[in-house]
């Protein structure tokens, strides 16, 4: 098996997961439920019959319909997660990718000296020391607007690729009347330290994962002129024990989901409280191989008190409470909350005093 080969197995692998976690998904509303129902019933095709048209761009899994055998279903999986950058402009780059490699440059540089040799070399100590501080920081100190880049960017790749989509399925199958391609969107991410829900009812939710983001739902609106019939947004944990499925018609998503009683959730972000502040860490043989994971400093005292003047901060504040207030649901960062909490209740306080 060749590292292409490999490369292939491993994305398969990962769409059958996705598609997986999607059919025995068991707590979605109704519309979601019947899908994934309809789903279960029909033929998965394996393989398309004219295998040398590998030029031409297909779906990751196509299904015949038993009850209409002149339809066929197609589904495009693709992944979106937080460990992405921008490099250049409208063009993203995945972490994971990067940081596989250097994973692999580690194992190769250092196999002989520490498997066959039994040496470990201050030099190595301080390369798993970068690599690990790297892996850290991909994982638990990407933000939002990372992830919001991974997202727009996969979107764009996969529906530029809507008509070679197309094609191939009527280049392999005859008699085809309907052709229904669907998007499934594999969204891995995990949130940590948030406030979520309607006010008064906000929760803290130590780890979270994505959810039916109001900034997710302008991106897909923007394609109802599209051909493709239906989202599949399936928000997993990385561990996975934490999985919410999302099934939306691409037609009419607010109408839509208003009649569902899915309520979009609004993620208030602010640079000054990342969800976890980026870290370094150091292992060397003065400290017997343990770890010391040294994380950014939180804002001075001075720092908090310039933002909490500035007008950004006055913007996000009304921006929080007019949401607080109409009782819709958001999410937010919990140390950011608190300060616009407190200062809301001491103005309620001014204006009660004031009353009297």
């Amino acid at each position: 098996m060749n590292v292409n080969d490999n490369d292939q197995n491993k994305q398969k692998e990962v769409e059958e997961r996705s598609l997986n976690c999607v059919l025995n998904y068991m707590n979605g509303d109704e519309y979601t439920q019947e899908y994934i129902k309809w789903l279960k019933t029909l033929t998965k095709v394996e393989e398309y019959p004219k295998t040398h048209e590998t030029h031409i761009e297909s779906p990751d899994f196509l299904f015949l319909d038993p009850q209409n055998p002149n339809n066929i279903i197609g589904i495009e999986h693709f992944a979106v997660n937080k460990q992405s950058e921008e490099f250049a402009p409208e063009k993203v780059r995945f972490k994971t990718t990067e940081y596989n490699q250097k994973v692999e440059d580690l194992i190769n540089k250092y196999q002989d000296e520490v498997v066959n040799q039994g040496v470990v070399s201050q030099e190595c100590l301080k390369d798993i020391s970068e690599c690990m501080t790297f892996g850290y920081n991909m994982r638990y100190a990407s933000t939002f607007p990372d992830l919001m880049k991974s997202y727009n960017h996969s979107i764009n790749k996969h529906v530029q690729k809507i008509n070679n989509y197309t094609q191939k399925i009527n280049n392999n199958f005859d008699n085809i009347e309907n052709i229904q391609l669907d998007f499934l969107i594999d969204i891995q991410a995990e949130f940590y330290n948030l406030n979520y829900g309607l006010w008064p009812c906000v929760q803290q939710a130590n780890i979270s994962t994505a959810n039916l983001f109001i900034e997710f739902l302008k991106k897909l609106d923007k394609l109802k002129n599209k051909k493709i019939n239906n989202f599949i947004l399936c928000m997993r944990s990385y561990d996975n024990n934490i999985i919410k499925v999302f099934v939306i018609k691409n037609n009419n998503i607010y109408n839509q989901l208003e009649e569902r009683q899915l309520h979009p959730v609004k993620f208030f972000y602010c640079s000054k409280f990342d969800e976890r502040k980026p870290a370094t860490i150091n292992m060397s043989k003065s400290n017997n191989h343990l770890f010391d994971i040294n994380t950014t400093k939180d804002l001075s005292s001075e720092q908090l008190r310039m933002f909490l003047l500035s007008d950004e901060f006055k913007q996000l504040y009304n921006e929080v409470v007019k949401y607080m207030e109409e009782q819709k649901p958001f999410c937010i960062e919990r140390n950011l909350f608190a300060y616009i909490n407190l200062i809301r209740l001491r103005k309620m306080i001014e204006i009660h005093k004031a009353g009297k």
